[in-house]
């Protein structure tokens, strides 16, 4: 077994499923520590979330709108054309494969890509960042420099949703050329069916609304509403299950389901209605929209080898 994968246990105290290492034992005489965890909860609930990870009829037919206007082969990607040209990504097809020009980073290194539509199928998605022609680990082919990356590659790479189309993960994220840490902030919710990353340092889901200092790093992620769920695939792979490319990973979401193995170096995750800034990691609570979830305490939990 992969000693970096998660597997859910129910806690009876909690009254819920929380995310243990696959070498954690269930049976009470093993007293050997495996887990560092700490734990809130802020209005987490084990009902609804499959509901809120469904697209609606109404997101289907901006879907399908959307295919009409772009390539289908990479119109799970699509760029918020409303959005400050620094922040308008190009999306480009690269054999079956999206192959994004992330936007120049500013001067503390984030770039920030804004989008209507941001999926990630069982084709790939290639965040590029390379200054240089690179090979890539999800077509095998040499891919040709991002142009938009004269003055340096980024070090932070922010995909924000604007839309009410929730994300749905299920392939390979790739940042081509310099590691990167990778964002994904959508408040209508992320589901990941067999997603994973490649060359990535810290990944962020998010469901928060980002709110952004002077150079353009993060200052905190709003959560209000939208759920985090991981569930498997056909293959029964949940999070990182298809790359071996584990990361430090955080999840932000009004409610968080792992319902699946998840392959990574950590996991800290914050539930609830919170507004978290992003350098400490603090939070505080907030009022929430939309259907309230079972009401707990605020949770934060901590995972790691």
């Amino acid at each position: 077994m992969n000693k970096q994968f998660y597997r859910t246990k129910f806690n009876a105290k909690l009254g819920t499923y929380v995310a243990v290492s696959e070498l954690a034992k269930s049976h009470q005489g093993d007293t050997s520590p495996r887990i560092k965890a700490s734990i809130h909860n802020n209005d987490v609930t084990d009902s609804g979330i499959a509901a809120t990870g469904q697209r609606t009829l109404k997101q289907l037919v901006l879907a399908l709108s959307a295919l009409m206007a772009i390539s289908p082969i990479y119109a799970n990607v699509v760029v918020n054309n409303g959005a400050a040209a620094a922040h308008k990504a190009t999306v480009l097809k690269e054999g079956n494969a999206a192959n994004v020009w992330i936007t120049a980073p500013s001067a503390s290194g984030v770039s920030r890509n804004s989008y209507t539509q941001f999926d990630v199928n069982q084709n790939g998605v290639i965040l590029n960042n390379s200054r240089g022609a690179a090979t890539s680990q999800i077509t095998k082919t040499s891919i040709a420099a991002n142009p938009n990356l004269a003055k340096g590659a980024a070090t932070t790479i922010v995909n924000e949703v604007v839309s009410t189309n929730p994300s749905l993960l299920q392939g390979n994220l790739e940042v081509l050329g310099s590691r990167a840490n990778v964002v994904i902030a959508n408040p209508t919710g992320i589901t990941v069916n067999g997603g994973g990353f490649i060359n990535a340092n810290q990944v962020t889901l998010s469901t928060g609304v980002l709110g952004y200092n002077s150079d353009d790093s993060i200052k905190q992620h709003t959560v209000k509403q939208g759920a985090i769920t991981i569930n498997t695939d056909a293959n029964n792979r949940g999070l990182g299950g298809n790359a071996n490319n584990p990361v430090a990973l955080e999840l932000l979401g009004r409610s968080i389901a792992i319902n699946a193995p998840v392959n990574a170096t950590t996991i800290t995750a914050v539930s609830g209605a919170n507004t978290i800034t992003a350098d400490t990691g603090a939070f505080t609570a907030t009022t929430g929209t939309g259907t309230v979830p079972n009401r707990r305490s605020t949770d934060r939990w901590t995972l790691c080898k």
